[in-house]
C-alpha cells in the first residue's frame, strides 16, 4: 500500500469520525422542544379554571409545566394589559387595540413562553393568538380580507410559535354573562361591550376551529389542532376530556 493510498484512507476515516462527532455534538446541543396547550373561549367560558386543572393533572403525571395568560405574564405584558382591559376615556380603536396585543405576546413569548418550550416544558396558556383573531378581528367586525392580512403579524408577534392543540371552551353567550355577574367583580372594557359582539367572538372561535385557523388550508389541521369542548358540562367532565385531548400530544415531546 503506497503512503499517497495510505493518507487517503486516513482522511476518509478522519472525516467520517468528524462529521459523527460534529453531528452528535449538534444532537447535544439541540434544545429539548416542549408543548404548547391553549385555552380559548369568551369571556366566562371558564378557561381558567380548567387551565388550573390541567395544570394539576400534569404536575400530578410528573410532567414539567408552566402555565401563564395573555395579555400578561411578564411585566412589560402586564403593563399593557392594564392599558387594555381599562382603557382611558373613549377607548382604543381596533387597529390600537390589535398593537397592543400583539406587542403583549411578543414579550410574552421572547421573555417567558420560548424559553420554557426549549426547557422542554409543557406550556399551557389562558389565551394567544385566536383571541386577537376572534375579539379584534371577528368582534370588531373586520372584512375577511382584513383578518387574513392578520395571519403574517400575528406569526410574528408570537415569533413563530404555533400551538400543538388549541382548546375552545364553548358557551353560550347569555350563560357566559350569568358567570361573570356571579363573580362580583368590576368588568373589564370587554366585558361591556354587549351581546351582538361577544356572539360575533364566540361565532369566530368556533369557525377558527371548523376551519383550522386562519392558515390553515385542510380540515385534517383543524382535526389535529383543536378541540372544542361543550363548557355547559361540569367542570369535571370538562377537564376529563381536556385530559384526554392532552395526554397523547404531551407523550409526544422530548
Amino acid at each position: 500500500m503506497t503512503t499517497r493510498t495510505k493518507t487517503q484512507k486516513t482522511g476518509r476515516a478522519t472525516g467520517r469520525a468528524t462529521k459523527q462527532t460534529a453531528g452528535q455534538a449538534t444532537r447535544q446541543a439541540q434544545p429539548r422542544v416542549g408543548r404548547l396547550i391553549v385555552l380559548e373561549g369568551i369571556d366566562g367560558a371558564g378557561k381558567s379554571t380548567q387551565a388550573r386543572l390541567l395544570v394539576q393533572r400534569l404536575r400530578q403525571a410528573k410532567v414539567p409545566c408552566l402555565f401563564s395568560h395573555e395579555p400578561g405574564g411578564t411585566a412589560g405584558a402586564e403593563a399593557l394589559r392594564e392599558l387594555l382591559l381599562h382603557p382611558p376615556r373613549g377607548g382604543w380603536s381596533t387597529t390600537s387595540e390589535i398593537f397592543l396585543f400583539l406587542a403583549a405576546r411578543n414579550e410574552h413569548v421572547r421573555r417567558k413562553v420560548r424559553p420554557a418550550l426549549e426547557q422542554g416544558k409543557v406550556v399551557v396558556l389562558d389565551r394567544f393568538s385566536d383571541s386577537t383573531l376572534a375579539y379584534q378581528g371577528f368582534g370588531g367586525e373586520m372584512t375577511p380580507r382584513a383578518r387574513a392580512a392578520l395571519a403574517p403579524i400575528l406569526a410574528q408577534a408570537a415569533d413563530g410559535l404555533r400551538p400543538d392543540l388549541t382548546i375552545v371552551l364553548d358557551l353560550p353567550v347569555s350563560a357566559a354573562g350569568r358567570r361573570i355577574g356571579m363573580r362580583g367583580e368590576k368588568r373589564t372594557d370587554f366585558e361591556k361591550r354587549g351581546t351582538a359582539w361577544a356572539n360575533r367572538v364566540r361565532r369566530g372561535f368556533l369557525a377558527m376551529a371548523r376551519h383550522g385557523g386562519i392558515t390553515a388550508r385542510t380540515r385534517i389541521f383543524a382535526a389535529r389542532r383543536y378541540r372544542v369542548i361543550d363548557a355547559r358540562l361540569a367542570p369535571k367532565e370538562q377537564s376529563e376530556q381536556i385530559w384526554r385531548a392532552v395526554r397523547p400530544i404531551v407523550s409526544q415531546r422530548r
